[in-house]
């Protein structure tokens, strides 16, 4: 999967996205139409200022970050990455131990131990500032303005229940942020991992907890 910014707003549409990028994906020596399609699913965001494209296997994805990556479109260079979290395939676990052990006496090796859920971070409240994420032109229009406070709203409900959201206009304090208060930590904390360093329209959002008082 590869994330995909920067969009012309308003001028594209997820099916001619994934024409996009997958007519010239065909095109490419040693492609096989038989194993399946290059380009499996577009999902667009609301608002059409990015993207995040699913590609059939890790070769195709590497040449289409490769190929697409600041290509112009109506007039716009995209910005093509890895999603945060992105993990190069064969690399070691984060402990650097091995995947697998030999059999030892011809006995398979006792499964390991089922992991053991993270504590919520000690620090976390139930309140996330968002920065890098929103740009002049949302608050000016009224109607962009709304469509932002949903989108937003709708993006971190996937992590829990949010009570409010909130995005400072032009002339009132900390503009250019935005405020999110989930119904419990547990939903904030989830939200601020997932959150923070994701690329949003070349940026990189910082995501961090705040005091429920300065909500």
């Amino acid at each position: 999967e590869l994330y995909v910014g920067n969009l012309p707003v308003g001028m594209i549409t997820a099916a001619a996205l994934k024409e996009l990028f997958s007519q010239p994906l065909r095109t490419m020596p040693g492609y096989d139409e038989s194993t399946g399609p290059p380009c499996l699913n577009i999902d667009l965001s609301a608002d059409g200022k990015f993207a995040f494209v699913e590609f059939r296997d890790e070769a195709i994805t590497t040449i289409a970050l490769t190929l697409f990556d600041k290509m112009e479109l109506c007039g716009r260079p995209l910005n093509v990455g890895r999603p945060r979290g992105y993990i190069e395939p064969g690399s070691q676990p984060a402990l650097g131990l091995p995947t697998s052990l030999p059999l030892l006496g011809g006995q398979p090796p006792a499964p390991p131990p089922a992991p053991i859920p993270p504590a919520v971070n000690p620090a976390a409240t139930r309140c996330i500032r968002l920065d890098k994420m929103i740009t002049s032109d949302m608050l000016e229009d009224d109607e962009e303005y709304k469509d932002v406070l949903e989108d937003i709203r709708l993006e971190c409900e996937r992590f829990g229940k949010v009570e409010q959201v909130k995005i400072p206009r032009q002339g009132e304090p900390n503009v250019g942020a935005c405020f999110v208060l989930f119904a419990d930590k547990e939903g904030a904390a989830k939200g601020q991992q997932m959150l923070h360093n994701r690329q949003f329209d070349g940026n990189s959002v910082v995501a961090a907890f705040i005091p429920e008082t300065d909500f």
